[in-house]
């Protein structure tokens, strides 16, 4: 009200403007006039300063919410809170569109152009300034085909492994390349191979090692020296080959040296069809000699792994003085024990034809002697058990000046050969021949016409035999049943320019079809020496001759094992005293219904088929078998045959078969091998109740399980 009144005086003031005058003193202040009506709002002055904050006020009541105002800007993340637990999957949703294709790669090499094996062929080898060999190799398939040893290119990755070794002048050698092997506090050195050195690709197929080992300073680089490289090929299905290549060379030239080999591995494939060392990459006895040195001892046994004292000792096995005397034969290698003191070899254990090239072994040496006559003292003292040497104590290092390789004074070819085949004996030689028999009908004897000849092919008096056997055995192919006629010599009568023998035991009345007639003869050596004081047995051989029982051709009998597959491992087969030799005579008596129940003492268990196939069966599977196979022969003998070892693959069938006729399979000779509980109930519910076998349905040729997929070898 008194802003209002000032300024109304001012306006009237100014309406009559005079000149101003002196200004009076200030009246006092009149009651203030009523209050009038607002004015308009004039202009807002601009912002003066803050103010001193004033004090706090009491707090009134709260006021209605007001409308929401916009929405402000979006502020920072917060911090990530803990994840929560994973709720339940959601349906599938629709597949989306397929992506673009990618570029095409680069064209490979076909696998299919290579077959499964792997040989190295070694072009080149040198030497460089530090020491270190360099040989230059191809790698190829069975067809000279260049592989690609990273699998790239080809199939299957191949790795390698490489010796380097010196040759001695005792027909040793010494590896450049070894390891320590610990057997608790025992440590012993071990030649072995390498594969750090560098390896470098040349051309396809083709490359360039370099040793990681170098020649020693103190190498005598006159003599020959090895290399040998062991490839090992893995292929897609995970089956294995390998293969090992040696080449020898003389590091300060370029010659070749000729190293000529004690043993022939051609020899050792005999029996087992394929050598392969550690895992298939050492194939050849060359590899093998340049690391089985005599640097390399099994620290858990102390054996010697020697190439000759370690082969010697394992084909003896069980023939070896210590083994006899208590104490196994074993090598112990990475912890996994190798017990050789069963094993017996398959031919005579003195037949060193068997694996020495030419027959010929060398000169006799001390460890090469004792490794198989490992229990002979040749000192003053002669430990419990042991033998004192015959000649009485020697040094060791004498043994060839008595045992030279040949004569004189008894040589080692000589002490190690066949008695029968000293020459001193002047073997004639015996050969019979069947030329008929007549007379052969059920229910009758028949007379059989034959020649008694020498090596030379004259006649040989009858009177001369210690024994003739004559059998007869039908029907043909099916033997069920035998007649042996044995000790028959005495009824020998002259015939013409031949000889006849009259039998005394008839062919059995019910007999039909084909019957086999067998001869044996044999004479004791030295002639007429008598049975105790004899040498051996000078055979015949065992003709066999085929006759129909009435019209009609003379059946052949089913013959699909070859003699001279069983001779590889054998030599010569030789079974009973020596003088059956021939399979078409073991057939005869080995058959269908054959056992020995005639034999067996009736406390030993039921009798055992003798059938000659499951018989021969059963007995290489020997020590595969989950039941032993024994067997009694002549004198009740016992023979357990459960500690055989086949030397190959068990399942190699064509060690001994030819032709196509293993293939069918049958429940008596699937379980000669395979004995278990579980494959005779297998065996017995696929046999009808009148003994039809269903085996072919599955192991039939053609089938999925076939005989000749489950044993290809």
């Amino acid at each position: 009200m008194k802003r209002w009144l000032t300024a109304s005086v001012a306006l009237l003031a100014l309406a009559c403007e005079g000149p101003t005058g002196s200004r009076g003193p200030q009246g006092e202040q009149g009651e203030p006039g009523a209050e009038g009506e607002p004015g308009q709002q004039g202009p807002q002055g601009p912002q003066g300063d803050e103010g001193d904050p004033g004090g706090a006020g009491g707090r009134g009541e709260q006021g209605e919410d007001g409308p929401q105002g916009p929405a402000g800007e979006d502020g920072e993340p917060g911090a990530p809170g803990e994840q929560g637990e994973q709720g339940e999957q959601g349906p599938e949703g629709p597949q989306g569109p397929g992506g673009e294709d990618g570029d095409d790669g680069a064209d490979g090499r076909s696998a299919l152009f290579t077959d499964e094996e792997v040989i190295v062929v070694v072009d080149s080898v040198d030497v460089d300034e530090a020491g270190r060999p360099i040989v230059m190799f191809r790698l190829t398939d069975g067809d000279d085909k260049p592989l690609d040893r990273t699998g790239t290119y080809t199939e299957g990755v191949v790795d390698l492994a490489y010796t380097l070794a010196v040759y001695n002048a005792d027909d040793t050698w010494t590896s450049y390349i070894t390891r320590e092997a610990r057997a608790g506090q025992v440590v012993t050195q071990q030649a072995t191979s390498e594969n750090n050195g560098a390896l470098e690709p040349l051309e396809f197929g083709q490359y360039m090692y370099t040793f990681a080992t170098a020649l020693p300073a103190e190498a005598d680089r006159e003599r020959p020296h090895r290399i040998v490289i062991g490839a090992r090929r893995t292929l897609q299905d995970g089956a294995r080959t390998g293969s090992s290549t040696a080449v020898d060379f003389v590091p300060s030239s370029d010659e070749v040296p000729v190293v000529p080999p004690n043993v022939d591995v051609d020899n050792c494939n005999a029996c087992h069809r394929g050598l392969e060392g550690h895992g298939g990459r050492w194939t050849d006895t060359t590899a093998c000699v340049t690391c089985h040195t005599a640097q390399t001892i099994d620290p858990d046994t102390n054996n010697s792994v020697r190439f000759d004292i370690m082969v010697h000792r394992i084909h003896a096995g069980a023939n070896l003085p210590s083994v006899q005397g208590g104490e196994p034969y074993q090598i112990i290698a990475r912890g996994t024990v190798h017990d050789f003191s069963n094993v017996v070899f398959p031919r005579r254990l003195a037949d060193c034809n068997a694996c020495h090239v030419e027959g010929k072994p060398g000169g006799a040496e001390v460890t090469s002697c004792t490794s198989c006559h490992d229990r002979t003292a040749f000192g003053q003292q002669v430990p419990d058990g042991w033998t004192r040497h015959l000649a009485g104590p020697q040094p060791e290092d004498r043994c060839a000046a008595c045992h030279p390789a040949d004569a004189p004074s008894p040589g080692v070819w000589d002490a190690h050969r066949a008695p029968l085949l000293d020459p001193a004996l002047e073997l004639a030689g015996l050969r019979t021949e069947i030329l008929g028999v007549d007379g052969a009908a059920a229910g009758a004897a028949p007379t059989v016409r034959f020649r008694l000849l020498d090596g030379a092919g004259q006649p040989v008096d009858p009177a001369r035999l210690d024994s003739l056997e004559v059998t007869v055995a039908g029907p043909v192919p099916d033997f069920s049943w035998t007649v042996t006629n044995g000790g028959v010599q005495a009824r020998v009568v002259a015939d013409g320019d031949a000889l006849a023998v009259p039998l005394a035991n008839p062919i059995p009345a019910d007999a039909t079809g084909t019957v086999a007639v067998g001869m044996v003869a044999y004479r004791y050596v030295p002639y007429g020496s008598g049975r105790n004081d004899s040498i051996g047995r000078e055979t015949g051989g065992n003709p066999v001759a085929y006759v129909a029982l009435g019209e009609g051709a003379a059946a052949r009998p089913r013959n699909e094992v070859e003699l001279a597959k069983c001779n590889a491992c054998h030599g010569e087969l030789a079974l009973h005293g020596g003088s059956r030799k021939e399979i078409a005579y073991c057939q005869e008596c080995h058959h269908q219904n054959a056992t020995d129940v005639a034999r067996r003492p009736a406390d030993q268990g039921p009798p055992a088929s003798i059938e000659l196939g499951p018989m021969v069966h059963g007995i290489h599977a020997g020590h595969m078998r989950e039941n032993g196979l024994v067997i009694y022969g002549f004198g009740n003998s016992r023979h357990d045959f459960g500690h055989v070892a086949f030397p190959g693959a068990l399942n190699d069938c064509g060690a001994c078969h030819t032709g196509s006729g293993w293939t069918d399979p049958s429940t008596k000779m699937c379980t000669s091998c395979h004995d278990s509980s579980d494959a005779k109930a297998h065996a017995a519910l696929e046999t009808a109740p009148d003994g039809t076998e269903a085996c072919g349905v599955c192991h039939g040729p053609g089938r999925e399980f076939a005989v000749d997929v489950l044993h290809a070898r």
